[in-house]
């Protein structure tokens, strides 16, 4: 479980970079790049949110309960 939510972690710390790096080379300041990353989640509407934060809770919930149902058969 740790390992898939490492990788999860790991996999949005490279795409934020990769987006900061193209913006940078276009020649877009670093303090407007990181508005760019970030504006999407400032402009959402109450339901964008919900729905967002339903697909993290289903997206960590999972391997929680699947680790979960592995220590439990290991009990038994």
């Amino acid at each position: 479980m740790t390992k898939l939510l490492l990788i999860f972690f790991l996999f949005l710390v490279a795409m934020t970079l990769v987006l900061i790096s193209i913006d940078l080379l276009l020649g877009i300041p670093l303090n407007q790049s990181l508005v760019n990353v970030l504006n999407p989640f400032w402009v959402m509407d109450p339901g964008e949110f919900t729905v967002l934060l339903i697909l993290l809770l289903i997206s960590i919930a999972i391997p929680i309960q699947y680790y979960y149902r592995q220590i439990f058969k290991k009990k038994s």
